[in-house]
């Protein structure tokens, strides 16, 4: 009797070891789906808000081609800039005479690593600019 005690002992304790293998194994996989759903999070973040700075810069091309000078950067919110965001307009097609009825410009956001292009074509209407379309840069 003593002879089968001590196997179902051994047979508890290999049990008990496969178990919280299982369990830290199981921990380890919802720490890492955790961890990649936080950076797929933030970079949806880090998209929505390169979007949001290149609907700006068409904001500030459309209003400075106005005025005759597009080219150059816009100034952000020192909340923006801390976090290494900028948008730079240069002009592909410009508007060099008081004649010329279409301009593209190329604008470039970037915050932080993450870049995001896109160019915008304005036509003139009477005296304003409108878009008339846009492309992301690929």
């Amino acid at each position: 009797m003593n002879e089968q005690s001590r196997r179902h002992h051994g047979f508890a304790l290999m049990l008990s070891i496969v178990l919280i293998g299982l369990v830290a194994i199981t921990l380890a996989s919802l720490g890492m789906a955790a961890h990649v759903d936080a950076m797929r999070t933030r970079a949806a973040a880090e998209d929505a808000q390169l979007r949001q700075l290149l609907l700006a810069g068409a904001q500030t091309a459309q209003s400075r081609l106005a005025g005759g000078t597009v080219a150059g950067s816009i100034a952000l919110p020192d909340s923006l800039a801390s976090d290494g965001a900028s948008v730079t307009l240069t002009p592909q097609i410009a508007a060099a005479a008081a004649d010329t009825n279409e301009a593209t410009i190329q604008i470039d956001a970037a915050l932080g690593r993450r870049q995001l292009s896109q160019r915008v074509h304005f036509i003139r209407n009477g005296t304003a600019w409108q878009i008339e379309s846009a492309d992301l840069a690929v």
